[in-house]
């Protein structure tokens, strides 16, 4: 792997300024979050903007006016989540009352809550430039600390996993990163953000090429302030084996830079950086800031990225002798929150540390010492330059430690593990981060998970949960193999269990080219469940040590096998293979006193060569398969055995739990139905079905959005989750129906609504079921009077302040029905 040969020197950082707030520093001015409750109707009009019109709140109208509210918009729609939908940024001119105005919003029943937006920091600390020696420092140290170099042995970064830098600003033009414009994004603008596809970089009143003296640094170093994202995009995926500058632990990845600072430095955008990132393809995200806020709908954002199977990781924090206080979105459950470690694997004096502060570490730096960490970064050289160390002068490299550091490497080492495993889950990683980890040294301070990363050990994680080792599968089972070296040899377990119906057999080939004829197989005794049972056989190319394509498969009945002899069955036409291949063997029922054995020809003929699997079931122990490979004794097929079975508790089988919660929620605006689940450990997709016939396959995140649902049409939907042992049960059920916009014939059987015309007062009286919401709304579409939450069969409305006019009436039941009529005032 690449190295610069550079000497490791004491960084001089800069707390990134922000600009000062007119009301509070913390927060943004004139803007804020209001979020409806659950139930409200996710009818209201979204310009193409995504602007929403205020007259369609008449309910908001006065507390509007009284605080100047000049626009809203739902900013915030990532995966089409129910909640974010539900979210709008508003915009108001009263700023020095916004804790009123808060208080106001929150006391209407309709909103669950309003909240500030929290600005937020770059989490990197700064030391003295003057303490410590130049001297022979390893600049790679960070890398030699997580065992980096095995790790590339095992998997480098692939290309097709995204891995998103989200910060103040990230150049991606840099030698060393190269990130394609279509992966670069700048978020602007008030209550209304909007990305602009194309650059992240500072702004371009920064001169990049400025140079500091020992008296600026601190305080007017601007180019340097604005390296802090390009500083972490090269930790995370700076490009290996290159020829240039720094290696970084995810090199091969693909990078993304969102820049989140406004010219100011302000970093207002988190939340649009992240929902642009995760829109684009972002399968790990790295958030380097923080700030002590938690915000209901940055929690909500996480939680929609989570449920999507992207990895979110974030910055504990440098607090750690301050306060030691929580830092967000770190704080957040389904974000991996990470802490600093110095070259000593000890936490950094400055990091955030005990529980509910990280959930891992990584190297990130001294506070007192010499060593921090050098990647790329949009000024040329000023800490190293100004350290003494002129060598880098006039290079885009310096020096930054912080956990914002240790942040984007864990980051990386995550796009390692997806690229060894693709579908691995937010759960996974972090699993396969904290299962492996390295313990922190003796007198350290200590965090959740105890320990800082072991890249090559995470990686070997990774690679087993795709198959290519010795790794438990989901659910309630456990994966044994054993390399069977001679007939008879058997699995040993530490406790009784019975075997479920897969088994798998793994041959590795070491002639150029095999040819296979036919396949076999043979039982000493038959006890077959029905006489319609099968064994399948699968013959499968290999993607390393993983089953990769299915060239071939056979399904052989049982009651062909009851003769006690060889059946043979031909493959038409021959398969020729080169290299490594499997033959999966696939039992459609638990064994009870059956032995299989399967034989396999090719032209060369076939040896007698054979490995014996065994479980233990009822008490005893089973031979499972007998499995012979077909080849020239001269020149053997076969290099080594590898045969495994998925097996399960003494009389259970590997578990796959039905989907729960499932919801549907219909956008009668936009004809889409959105449906949301927990997700169930250990599936690898979900299977969706509307009134009982399967419409969606292949879905790896806990939401769909159904964009084929007629009109006044009433849905049933179920899910039902895929696990590598099956699939499971359906899921609750949940209805939807989508309405038109205007008038619909009212069901009179089951709903009266009297007098009709009103003068003051109107009568609804539900027969069958009880009364939820009822709107109000004007031939124009606005929604003017609304009642929520309603509860009774009947009810009546005092309107007596409409204006004389034709209207139309919208009743939510709490059965999910929905039904319009004509109403008149007079």
């Amino acid at each position: 792997m690449k190295k610069i040969q550079l000497l490791f020197i004491a960084l001089v950082l800069t707390i990134f300024n922000l600009q000062a707030q007119t009301v509070e520093t913390n927060f943004v001015d004139g803007v804020i979050y209001l979020k409806f409750v659950d139930e409200f109707p996710l009818d209201f009009q979204v310009n193409e903007d995504r602007s929403v019109d205020l007259d369609q709140f008449p309910f908001l109208q006065k507390v509007f006016e009284k605080y100047e509210v000049y626009g809203a918009a739902q900013t915030l729609y990532l995966f089409d989540d129910p909640k974010l939908l539900r979210t709008l940024s508003v915009g108001f001119s009263a700023i020095t009352q916004v804790n009123e105005f808060i208080k106001e919003l929150s006391a209407i029943p309709e909103i669950e809550y309003a909240e500030k937006i929290s600005i937020k920091r770059p989490l990197y600390t700064p030391n003295d430039p003057y303490y410590g020696t130049v001297g022979g420092a390893n600049l790679k140290w960070h890398l030699d600390k997580i065992n980096a170099s095995t790790a590339w042995d095992l998997q480098q970064g692939t290309a097709n996993i995204k891995v998103a830098i989200v910060d103040n600003a990230v150049w991606g033009a840099h030698p060393d990163l190269q990130i394609s414009s279509s992966n670069l994004c700048k978020i602007g603008g008030s209550y209304n953000p909007t990305p602009t596809v194309g650059s992240a970089s500072p702004p371009s009143s920064v001169n990049q090429n400025m140079t500091c003296s020992q008296s600026t640094f601190y305080t007017s170093c601007a180019a340097y302030d604005w390296s802090h994202g390009t500083h972490c995009a090269g930790l995370a995926g700076a490009m290996n084996n290159n020829s240039v500058g720094v290696a970084s632990i995810g090199g091969g990845v693909t990078l993304m830079g969102v820049r989140i600072a406004d010219d100011n430095g302000d970093m207002y955008y988190g939340n649009y950086g992240v929902q642009w990132a995760a829109q684009n393809g972002a399968k790990v995200i790295s958030m380097s800031y923080g700030s002590f806020q938690e915000d209901a709908t940055e929690r909500n954002l996480m939680q929609a990225c989570y449920n999507a199977g992207i990895i979110l990781v974030a910055a504990a924090g440098n607090e750690g002798d301050q306060g030691n206080y929580i830092n967000y979105p770190a704080g957040y459950s389904t974000v991996i929150s990470v802490a600093s470690i110095d070259q000593n694997g000890k936490l950094s004096d400055f990091s955030q540390y005990g529980a509910g502060r990280a959930n891992i570490a990584a190297p990130g730096g001294y506070s007192s010492q010499n060593l921090n960490i050098v990647s790329t970064t949009f000024c040329t050289s000023q800490y190293l330059r100004l350290a003494g160390y002129s060598s880098l002068n006039g290079q885009y490299y310096d020096g930054m430690q912080g956990t914002s550091m240790a942040c984007p490497i864990v980051a990386g080492l995550c796009g390692l593990l997806a690229s060894a495993y693709p579908n691995i889950t937010p759960a996974q990683a972090l699993s396969c981060l904290q299962s492996t980890a390295s313990p922190l040294a003796s007198g350290s301070n200590q965090i959740d998970g105890n320990g800082y990363v072991n890249a090559r050990a995470a990686v070997q994680c990774a690679l087993d949960l795709a198959g290519g080792g010795d790794t438990p599968p989901v659910g309630e089972c456990d994966w044994h193999t054993n390399l069977l070296e001679s007939d008879e040899a058997g699995f040993l377990f530490d406790q009784d269990h019975t075997s479920s119906i897969y088994k798998y057999a793994e041959i590795f080939t070491n002639t150029s080219t095999v040819q296979l004829d036919s396949v076999a197989v043979y039982t000493y005794k038959v006890h077959p469940v029905t006489s319609s049972s099968t064994i399948n056989v699968k013959i499968c190319s290999a993607n390393g040590l993983v089953p990769g394509t299915v060239l071939a498969t056979k399904a052989i009945p049982y009651n062909q096998l009851q003769n006690n002899g060889w059946n043979y069955i031909p493959f038409s036409p021959s398969l020729n293979i080169n290299g490594t291949f499997f033959v999966v063997v696939e039992l459609n029922q638990t064994p009870t006193t059956d032995t299989v054995r399967l034989v396999l020809t090719s032209s060369e003929g076939r040896t007698d060569a054979d490995a014996t699997a065994y479980a233990y079931y009822n008490n005893e122990w089973r031979r499972i398969a007998d499995l012979f490979v077909a080849g020239n004794p001269q020149t053997p097929l076969i290099g080594s055995f590898f045969i495994g079975a998925y097996m399960c508790p003494e009389g259970g089988t590997q578990t796959c739990n039905a989907p729960t919660n499932l919801t549907a929620t219909p956008n009668h605006n936009t004809r889409k139905i959105y449906l949301s689940w927990n997700g169930v450990s250990g599936a690898t997709s979900y299977l969706v079905f509307r009134n009982g016939t399967q419409i969606a396959s292949n879905i790896t995140a806990t939401n769909y959005t159904d964009n084929n649902a007629a009109v006044n049409v009433t849905y049933t939907y179920t899910v039902k989750a895929v696990c590598p042992s099956g699939t499971s049960q359906a899921s609750n059920s949940a209805t939807a129906k989508l309405l038109q916009t205007g008038i619909n014939e009212l069901e009179s059987a089951l709903v009266s609504i009297y007098p009709n015309p009103f003068n003051n007062v109107l009568t609804i009286s539900l027969s069958t079921t009880s009364i939820k919401d009822v709107q109000i709304i004007d031939m124009t579409g606005r929604v003017i009077k609304q009642y929520l939450n309603v509860g009774k069969a009947e009810t009546e409305l005092e309107l007596n302040n409409l204006s004389n006019a034709v209207y139309f009436i919208r009743i939510t039941t709490t059965d999910g029905s929905y039904y319009y009529d004509k109403i008149i005032k007079q």
